[in-house]
């Protein structure tokens, strides 16, 4: 519920429901959402986000609300002679649309999205580890493997942040030379992977999401053409808030520097 009279609103609407129904199980889209099935055992799995899903004041509800999700920034913020992030992700709030645009390209930016993604994925960590909820398993997607191997146990805090950083600095520096997008695809891998072939357009598939959607990476006007040549398919493009084209040539280079960085760091092994 968004406040105190959404919440008023829904609970009547869902007693209502309830009544009228004989207190069967409904999901609806006013995100009201009811079971009287019996709990089933199951594990837990904590799946963490990559880049594309930042945006100015992420996380900052959390960190107003709970310490321990407000240690996370204060520590990274002790621990750097660089911006502390929370400037980067909770800026001064500014009055124009201009202004606005600017903090989400800041933002945006490979050197600060990725580590800012990273104390975000922290500081909700720090507060299900308060309330002693553990994962059986983890997963990230793209970026999100470095924040789920430190949930695993392989990265200290310190290090995820410190990995996060120059992975972001040495994409930046891989990518200057070349323009690089990447879009969200409405459609499944097979059919996309013919028509690229067919194409032959110089964008690569980066994400498999979901059966219905498949990410295309590569230069910007080869992105382009593909989302003009999808739109006459009738296929769905759209374009993702991102810095350059993660899991293409355009980055790649920054592997062999990246690996030897990670040579230089303690790790343990996985706990789960």
């Amino acid at each position: 519920a968004t406040n105190d009279a959404d919440l008023a609103d829904k609970l009547g609407k869902a007693s209502d429901k309830i009544t009228k129904d004989g207190k069967a199980s409904f999901s609806v889209p006013s995100k009201m959402h009811y079971s009287v099935d019996k709990a089933t055992d199951g594990k837990v799995a904590f799946i963490f986000p990559g880049q594309g899903s930042q945006y100015v004041d992420m996380g900052a509800e959390l960190a107003m609300a709970f310490g321990s999700a407000r240690s996370v920034w204060d520590d990274q913020a002790s621990n750097t002679d660089e911006t502390p992030l929370h400037q980067i992700v909770f800026p001064q709030p500014v009055f124009s649309k201009e202004d606005e645009a600017a903090q989400t390209a800041t933002l945006t930016e490979m050197a600060w999205a990725q580590p800012s993604i990273a104390a975000v994925s922290l500081s909700q960590m720090a507060v299900l580890n308060q309330l002693g909820l553990k994962p059986d398993c983890v997963c990230g997607h793209s970026f999100g493997e470095v924040t789920a191997l430190h949930s695993a146990g392989v990265f200290t805090e310190k290090d995820t942040i410190e990995v996060a950083r120059k992975r972001g600095q040495l994409m930046t520096q891989a990518a200057a030379d070349t323009s690089g997008a990447m879009s969200a695809v409405s459609t499944d891998r097979d059919t996309l992977e013919k028509l690229l072939t067919e194409w032959n357009v110089g964008v690569v598939i980066a994400n498999h999401n979901s059966p219905s959607q498949i990410v295309i990476s590569g230069e910007t006007s080869a992105i382009e053409e593909a989302e003009k040549r999808l739109k006459e398919q009738k296929i769905r493009a759209k374009r993702l808030p991102v810095a350059s084209a993660f899991h293409s040539h355009i980055v790649s280079s920054s592997s062999k520097p990246f690996h030897e960085f990670l040579n230089g760091l303690k790790t343990k092994l996985p706990t789960i």
